[in-house]
């Protein structure tokens, strides 16, 4: 039973592992951190354009330590 609690509250069952650091991570501890992706030429010239091939918005699951540490520029 030991194995399936979160590694940060040490209380809540395991959903997600953080994408940074692996740590094991219930669903009030996970930090979902979302960017928008964009071909670095539409960023130049002030536009926004989401193809079709590209799912647009990144996602990553990270714990409190990572998000605090995560690069965003």
């Amino acid at each position: 039973m030991a194995d399936n609690l979160c590694e940060v509250c040490n209380e809540n069952e395991v959903k997600n592992d953080c994408e940074e650091c692996g740590k094991k991570l219930c669903e009030d501890c996970t930090q979902v951190f979302a960017v928008e992706e964009t071909h670095p030429g539409y960023r130049m010239k002030g536009q926004s354009f989401i193809g079709a091939m590209s799912d647009g918005v990144s996602k990553k699951k990270l714990c409190i330590d990572c998000m605090r540490e995560v690069d965003i520029i």
